[in-house]
């Protein structure tokens, strides 16, 4: 799958105080929206919460290919278009969506 990360969170509004992860690989958790959703309350708690690694490329496209710990699971969630909370342990950190999806 390939997702950007065009609405990175500010340290302000709960995202990495560190700043956005940089090149290479980096494990986080997501929890996928349903359509029309605008935000989630209590995304600890939902049902679609699954464990990820990205592959951010050092090119500054903002584009990442991901995989997931457990594709089985994940290819419920699978669609263009469909955004996902990143998430830290119980923090929100960013959003993505997907824009693509690889063989």
């Amino acid at each position: 799958m390939r997702a950007d990360d065009a609405t990175k969170l500010s340290a302000a509004a709960g995202g990495r105080v560190s700043g956005p992860p940089g090149p290479g690989d980096y494990a986080a958790n997501v929890v996928f929206l349903s359509e029309g959703e605008p935000e989630r309350k209590d995304p600890w708690n939902a049902e679609s919460y699954m464990s990820i690694v990205a592959r951010i490329d050092a090119s500054g496209s903002g584009v990442a290919e991901v995989g997931f710990l457990a594709p089985e699971m994940a290819s419920l969630y699978l669609q263009v278009g469909r955004r996902m909370l990143l998430m830290e342990g119980p923090k929100v950190v960013g959003e993505a969506a997907i824009v693509g999806l690889l063989p």
